[in-house]
């Protein structure tokens, strides 16, 4: 990978409760716990979280 890009991997899960509700999950593929979600908007923000931490990292660790 070139310097300086960062990847965030997941596999992402949806599927029908059966009542025409979908549910959502996020698993980590470089470890951490899988995340579920009752709505998309709640999968949404907790990607934009996980871009924003990524970049607050990378930030931190460049001189």
């Amino acid at each position: 990978m070139p310097e300086g890009r960062q990847e965030l991997c997941y596999v992402l899960r949806i599927w029908s409760d059966g009542e025409q509700q979908w549910r959502y999950s996020l698993e980590p593929l470089r470890g951490g716990g899988r995340q579920g979600f009752a709505r998309m908007e709640d999968l949404v923000t907790a990607l934009e979280h996980a871009k924003e931490e990524a970049c607050a990292t990378q930030a931190e660790s460049q001189p």
